[in-house]
């Protein structure tokens, strides 16, 4: 039976979709295609998307210490994308914090987005069976005049839309919000509320929409009432699926998994629980530590019974203090060098929306990233001499002035 927390680890393994594509040859499921994934990459490449993995398990694990009792879903992949085309407009000490964020190290700029631009055709088409749609927009105040080479650059790579927009217009909201629902299939309505900020500069968006069927599918008539065991000992009634065939699976001193095939097996859905006794602590720390490619490596034939619940979540967080601990905290302040884009700007917020439905059939999940960028606030005049004033010229010791006046027109 699996426990509460492993809904959120379950998440974090849909949404890894680079490893998904690569462990793909571990899923027994019949597969007309050919084993080799269709994803290409490099050794260069996947120490890239390794490292990106590695950014969103330290992300995932920092929500997860702060929220340990609840649900969490993340999409590593839609944060990522959101911030690399922030981080293109990055320069200095700025750029350097979000590129060891990320996990790209100091690998130059152009080798990351060459990949991006390989790997997102890549991943959309890799599966006739499922369904993955990845669409970027930068949407920037139309006094901004950001610089042409960060637009091009993030069209070029990411596909990104750009448009000028006027957050302050009755129209601004409505306009993002249309486009997050055509580009997640409505599972995602909003990602903006009225009034946005006046400081408001520049909106960066990663929507991410994923719809995949089972390869097997569970046969609904056998879906029953079953318990669910929560952290804290109680226990809730919910839908459990079940299914008696052979499926890979994998076991450890840190978790036992499940691998469940989607379409022609190269995307799937990785579930994992701890071991009895060991508690969720220890299996996340494994995930971070690398542990899941050498699950997947090690994972075998099993036969079933198996027993999955079917769930729906609906998720969101503001990523700010989270990144901030991550060590990306330069690109928050004031100090912040995105002069890639413009001068004075730097990041405000990151907020993420997730939304996840497991059924029967198969697993439909989308993701918004929205990326805030703001002017940097300037320091507070101390003192502004623009009216008229007086002024005395003295002398410190004796206080005798030497002059007395009154300005009431500086030009005269």
């Amino acid at each position: 039976m699996l426990r509460n927390p492993l809904l959120a680890a379950l998440a974090l393994s849909l949404s890894g979709l680079f490893a998904a594509c690569r462990d793909a040859s571990t899923d027994t499921a019949p597969d007309s295609r050919s084993r080799e994934s269709l994803v290409s990459l490099s050794a260069s490449d996947r120490e890239i998307v390794r490292g990106d993995n590695a950014f969103g398990y330290g992300l995932f694990s920092k929500l997860a210490a702060g929220d340990p009792g609840g649900n969490i879903i993340v999409s590593p992949l839609s944060v990522s994308l959101a911030l690399t085309m922030a981080y293109n407009g990055a320069r200095g000490e700025t750029e350097k914090a979000m590129a060891r964020v990320l996990g790209y190290g100091e690998r130059p700029r152009g080798e990351v987005n060459a990949l991006y631009a390989r790997l997102i055709p890549a991943l959309v088409g890799a599966d006739a069976g499922v369904t993955l749609s990845l669409a970027n927009s930068i949407w920037y105040r139309p006094d901004l005049d950001p610089k042409p080479e960060f637009l091009d650059l993030n069209r070029d790579t990411f596909g990104a839309e750009t448009s000028p927009l006027d957050f302050g217009a009755p129209n601004a909201v409505p306009t993002l919000n249309a486009w997050v629902s055509e580009k997640t299939r409505g599972l995602i309505p909003e990602i903006a509320e009225a009034p946005l900020s006046g400081d408001l500069v520049m909106m960066l968006l990663n929507a991410l929409y994923f719809k995949g069927d089972w390869s097997r599918p569970f046969d609904p008539k056998a879906t029953y009432k079953g318990e669910f065991h929560l952290a804290d000992g109680g226990t809730k009634t919910c839908d459990m699926m079940t299914a008696n065939a052979s499926f890979s699976v994998f076991h450890d001193s840190a978790a036992d998994g499940l691998v469940l095939p989607y379409g022609d097996s190269l995307y799937s859905m990785v579930l994992m629980q701890p071991k009895p006794g060991t508690g969720m602590s220890l299996l996340i720390e494994a995930l971070q530590a690398g542990a899941l490619e050498g699950w997947l490596q090690k994972a075998g034939p099993g036969r079933g019974p198996i027993h999955v619940p079917k769930f729906k979540l609906e998720y969101g967080k503001q990523l700010k203090e989270t990144l901030i601990a991550l060590g990306m905290g330069n690109a928050f302040a004031s100090g912040a060098d995105l002069t890639g884009i413009q001068e004075n700007l730097m990041i405000s917020e990151v907020i993420h929306k997730t939304a996840i439905q497991v059924d029967e059939k198969g697993t439909e999940a989308a993701a918004v990233t929205r990326v805030d960028v703001v002017l940097v606030s300037l320091p507070a005049d101390l003192i502004r001499f623009d009216r008229p004033f007086v002024f005395a010229l003295r002398e410190k010791n004796s206080g005798a002035i030497l002059f007395l006046g009154r300005i009431m027109d500086p030009t005269l």
